[in-house]
């Protein structure tokens, strides 16, 4: 019986030290204020959490849909087209097809200031990340403006707002339909008529382009960017007359722009006035080289009889650019012309335009028109 006590007492007595010890071992509470301050500590990168901070939000790259170069059709060495322009010609453009004005049969290189040089780099378009709410944003803006300019057409502030949307959401249309509602309720605005004259043009809308223009230039006569505008978009509409009058001027605002002077010669060499032609392209070239500008150069001299000069102009473009297979076509095609004149004095010629053939397909094997051209010369080679 002793024995069973003693053995009670000890099994209480171990109890007890365990909940003593179990007591002793667990960590105080932190005060509040420690729990606050600890809150508000930011994680480290070592700690976990489920919620994500959300990604920066990228600035736009958009701009306002004011400034737009002009473009033209494709002329002897075809036309530049359209795109976003600062106030004074001096970018690159793109290049597009001709129209069918009857007389470009023998117009074959692409034109543009860059058509011989590395072109200028792209806008990065705008980025949004996953959180960025500001497309919505925009687009709520521009709906709300544009029901508020419903019922008062005259809301400057709602045109403004609709017009911030509409270049932040890159929409050029919806930019050019509200620059063009602000040019007719200011009709005596010249900065509005030429916004909207510029935003028609990188639309490449030409013919509504003209007007605003034309009401810029009576009202502001030494504006040399609306004179350029207005010139490369008649020029662009084959309205030629019209367009060597505005280069006129513009050339005489603008004596130092070749791309003025380039697209002067252009336009006189569509209305076959190939000697007025010579003169203004040697002026561009002096002010901006270019392969288009020498090509037209050389086909100016050629209409005009000056072969020897013609070829000797396109000889200089190969010398810079060697593998350039639109020259190397057009010297071919016109050593082939030289010796067909000429078969008995001229058999040079048409050696020559065997190696320029030759060395065009060495460069590009599908031109199946070049072979069948080749393949004749070579014929009469051998005959």
């Amino acid at each position: 019986m002793k024995s069973l006590i003693g053995f009670s007492a000890l099994c209480v007595l171990l109890i007890a030290v365990f909940i003593w010890y179990s007591d002793a071992l667990r960590f105080p509470a932190a005060p509040a204020s420690v729990a606050s301050e600890a809150a508000a500590q930011p994680i480290t990168a070592t700690q976990h959490s489920t919620a994500i901070e959300p990604a920066p939000v990228r600035a736009a790259t958009s701009e306002a849909p004011v400034p737009i170069r002009a473009a033209t059709s494709e002329a002897p060495v075809p036309i530049r087209a359209a795109t976003v322009r600062e106030r004074w010609p001096g970018d690159a453009r793109a290049t597009e097809k001709p129209l069918p004005d009857g007389r470009g049969s023998d117009r074959t290189l692409p034109h543009g200031r860059g058509s011989d040089r590395t072109p200028p780099p792209q806008r990065e378009a705008p980025t949004h990340w996953a959180s960025d709410s500001s497309p919505q944003k925009h687009i709520a803006t521009l709906r709300r403006a544009r029901a508020e300019l419903k019922h008062d057409p005259y809301n400057e502030t709602a045109l403004n707002d609709a017009l911030s949307a509409a270049a932040a959401l890159g929409n050029a249309k919806v930019s050019n339909e509200l620059l063009a509602h602000r040019a007719s309720i200011h009709p005596e605005d010249t900065a509005a008529q030429f916004d909207y004259a510029a935003s028609s043009l990188a639309l490449r809308r030409w013919h509504d382009a003209v007007a605003p223009l034309r009401l810029v230039v009576a009202r502001q006569p030494d504006f040399a960017q609306a004179w350029f505008d207005l010139a490369l978009a008649e020029q662009q509409l084959r309205r030629l007359d019209d367009a060597l009058r505005s280069w006129n001027r513009a050339v005489a605002l603008l004596p130092d722009s070749g791309e003025a002077w380039a697209n002067r010669g252009e336009v006189l060499l569509d209305l076959r006035e190939y000697s007025a032609t010579v003169e203004s392209l040697r002026r561009a070239l002096r002010l901006e080289p270019s392969i288009a500008v020498r090509h037209n150069l050389a086909l100016a001299l050629w209409k005009l009889g000056r072969t020897d000069e013609a070829l000797g102009e396109l000889r200089q473009v190969l010398a810079d650019h060697p593998r350039h297979i639109a020259t190397l076509n057009r010297l071919g095609e016109w050593s082939l012309i030289r010796y067909q004149q000429n078969p008995v004095g001229a058999r040079a010629a048409l050696d020559d335009a065997v190696k320029y053939w030759r060395h065009s397909l060495k460069l590009d094997a599908g031109q199946t028109d070049v072979k069948a051209q080749l393949a004749a010369a070579v014929r009469k080679q051998a005959g």
